[in-house]
C-alpha cells in the first residue's frame, strides 16, 4: 500500500495556518494594550513615544524570543530565558494595571450615567440644624406656656399658635429629612452596586474576599493566557517552519510514504540528498565537530526524534565502512 506524500501534510499546513493566526491575532492584542498602558504613563510626547515603544520591544521579546534562541547554544539560550521571563513578568503587570484600569473607568462612567431625580434635590439644611431650632421653638414654648396672664392675653395666645404652628412645621422637615435620607442611603448603595462588576461581585461574595482581590485575579489569569497562547503558538510556528526548511525535498510524483502496517508511516526522502546527508555528518563527527548522539544530530538537522535516530545509524554505518576501507 501507498500513499502520496501531500495527503500528509494537509492538516499539517491547515494546523500552521490556524498557529500563525492565533499567534498573530494574540500578539495583536498584547501589543495594543502595552502602546496603550506606554502612552498613558508618559506626560510627554517624547516620553510616550518611548514607554510605548519598550512596550512593543517586550511584547515581541516575550513571544518570539524562546523561539528565536532555540537552535543557539546552550549559553545564548540560559540566557534568553532569563531575558524572556523579566519580559514575561512586564508584560503581565501592564496587562493586569490595564484591565484593572478600564474595569474602574468603566464603573466611574456607569455612576455617571445613573439617575440622581430619584432621590431629590439635596437638602439646603441638615438634621442637626433642623433638631436644633426644635429645641429652641420648645424652650420658647415652654417658657411662655408658664406665663399667667392677666394683661394682653391674646397676644400670648398668638404667640403661642405661631411657636406650635412653627415646631410642627420643623417636625414635618425632620421627618421629611429622614425619608430623604433613607432614599440617599439606597441610592449610595446601589452606586457602589452598579460601580462593580455583578459576576466579579458575586464571585467576590461566595469567596470570601474583596472586588478589587477577584478583578486581579481576572486580570491575571487574562495575561497568563494571552501571552501563554502567543508564545506556545508562535514556538510551535517558528519550529515547524524551520524544520520544513531542512527537510530534503522529493522530486514530485516519485515521493512515496513506505507503509509498513497500519500504525507505522514513513517518509523515504530522495536517496542522493539522504547520502549526501550523512556523508556530512560523518565527516564532522571524524573531525570532532559533532558528537555521535540523537540529541546532537536532532539539532544539527532540526528534524524530529525518529529522524535523527535514523540518521544516526546510517552515520555510525558510514563510519563503519570507513574505517574498514582505511
Amino acid at each position: 500500500m501507498r500513499i502520496e506524500v501531500n495527503e500528509k501534510f494537509v492538516f499539517s499546513r491547515v494546523a500552521l495556518f490556524f498557529l500563525v493566526a492565533l499567534a498573530l491575532l494574540a500578539t495583536v492584542i498584547s501589543l495594543s494594550m502595552l502602546i496603550i498602558a506606554g502612552w498613558q504613563l508618559g506626560e510627554s510626547t517624547k516620553e510616550k513615544v518611548v514607554l510605548a515603544a519598550f512596550g512593543a520591544l517586550t511584547v515581541g521579546g516575550a513571544h518570539l524570543l524562546l523561539a528565536l534562541c532555540r537552535p543557539a547554544s546552550i549559553r545564548i539560550r540560559s540566557a534568553s530565558m532569563v531575558l524572556w521571563f523579566f519580559c514575561i513578568v512586564y508584560v503581565t503587570i501592564n496587562h493586569a494595571n490595564f484591565l484593572l484600569s478600564s474595569h474602574q473607568q468603566a464603573g466611574m462612567h456607569r455612576i455617571e450615567l445613573f439617575d440622581q431625580s430619584s432621590v431629590g434635590p439635596v437638602r439646603k439644611r441638615n438634621l442637626i440644624e433642623i433638631l436644633s431650632d426644635q429645641e429652641k421653638i420648645k424652650t420658647e414654648l415652654d417658657a411662655k406656656s408658664r406665663i399667667r396672664c392677666e394683661r394682653g392675653c391674646d397676644s400670648l395666645k398668638v404667640k403661642l399658635i405661631n411657636l406650635k404652628a412653627k415646631l410642627d412645621v420643623l417636625v414635618a422637615e425632620a421627618d421629611d429629612f429622614k425619608r430623604w435620607q433613607v432614599l440617599q442611603d439606597r441610592h449610595d448603595d446601589l452606586k457602589e452596586t452598579m460601580r462593580d462588576d455583578p459576576v466579579m461581585t458575586q464571585l467576590a461574595v461566595w469567596s470570601g474576599v474583596t472586588v478589587m482581590q477577584i478583578g486581579l485575579i481576572r486580570s491575571l489569569l487574562f495575561a497568563v493566557i494571552l501571552e501563554g497562547v502567543a508564545c506556545l503558538c508562535w514556538y510551535i510556528a517558528l519550529q515547524y517552519r524551520a524544520a520544513s526548511a531542512t527537510e530534503p525535498s522529493s522530486p514530485i510524483g516519485t515521493a512515496h510514504v513506505a507503509v509498513t502496517n497500519v500504525s507505522n508511516i514513513d517518509v523515504t526522502p530522495s536517496l542522493s540528498a539522504l547520502d549526501s546527508q550523512v556523508e556530512a555528518l560523518a565527516k564532522e563527527i571524524m573531525s570532532g565537530q559533532l558528537k555521535l548522539t540523537v540529541k546532537d544530530v536532532r539539532d544539527r538537522c532540526h528534524c524530529a526524534q525518529k529522524t535523527a535516530a535514523h540518521l544516526k545509524r546510517l552515520v555510525e554505518a558510514r563510519i563503519d565502512n570507513i574505517s574498514q576501507a582505511c
